[in-house]
C-alpha cells in the first residue's frame, strides 16, 4: 500500500516545505494563465494559445496527435501536482511538476525562439503569452526542486535551522523531543 508521506520535518523544515509549495503553485498559475494570453497577433486581434492551435488544427499544419488534442488538458494536468501536493505526496507532486515545468518552458520556448520578432502576412508572435509561461515555468521547476529537497531532509532526519537536535533537547525514536540530557 502507497503511504503518503508524513511531515517529518519538525521546526523550520515545515516552513520550507509550505514556502516550496507555495513558489510551486505560482508557477503553476502563470503556466496556465500564460496559455489565456495573447500569444499571436493578427492584424488587431490578439489570439490565445487555444486559439493559436485551433486555428492550426483547422489549417491541417498539425496531425490529430498533436498539441491541439492534449492542449485542453493542460489545466486539469497541472492541477495534479497540486492535488498530490494537498494529499501529501510531496515528491510525486515535485516531480509531475517538474515534468510539467519542462514540457511547458519547452513549448514557450521553442515560439520565442522559432518564430522570434518575425512577421508574416500581418501575424506576429505576442510575447505576453509565452513569456509568462515561461517564467511559470521556470518557476515551477525552482518550487519543484525546493519540494524535493525540503522532502529528502525531511526524509533522512537532516537537521536544519531550528531542528530540536540542534539544541540541547535530544530527540526519541519517535520523533518527540524528551527531557534535555543534564549533567552526570
Amino acid at each position: 500500500m502507497i503511504r503518503p508521506e508524513r511531515d517529518r520535518a519538525v521546526g523550520s523544515g515545515g516552513t520550507a516545505r509550505v514556502t516550496s509549495l507555495g513558489i510551486g503553485l505560482l508557477g503553476v498559475v502563470l503556466v496556465v494563465g500564460g496559455t489565456f494570453l495573447p500569444w499571436l497577433n493578427s492584424g488587431a486581434v490578439s489570439r490565445n494559445l487555444y486559439a493559436v492551435a485551433g486555428a492550426a488544427q483547422r489549417l491541417g499544419l498539425l496531425g490529430p496527435g498533436s498539441i491541439s488534442g492534449w492542449l485542453p488538458l493542460l489545466g486539469p494536468v497541472c492541477a495534479v501536482p497540486v492535488l498530490l501536493a494537498a494529499l501529501r505526496w510531496y515528491r510525486s507532486a515535485a516531480v509531475l511538476g517538474a515534468l510539467v515545468a519542462l514540457a511547458c518552458g519547452g513549448a514557450a520556448t521553442a515560439a520565442l525562439v522559432m518564430v522570434g520578432g518575425r512577421s508574416a502576412l500581418g501575424v506576429s508572435l505576442a510575447v505576453a503569452g509565452p513569456v509568462t509561461t515561461l517564467v511559470g515555468a521556470l518557476i515551477l521547476a525552482a518550487g519543484s526542486a525546493a519540494v524535493l529537497v525540503t522532502a529528502s531532509r525531511a526524509r533522512s532526519g537532516t537537521p536544519g535551522r531550528g531542528h530540536p537536535t540542534d539544541g540541547p533537547h535530544r530527540i526519541d525514536e519517535n520523533r518527540s523531543a524528551i527531557a534535555p540530557d543534564l549533567p552526570h
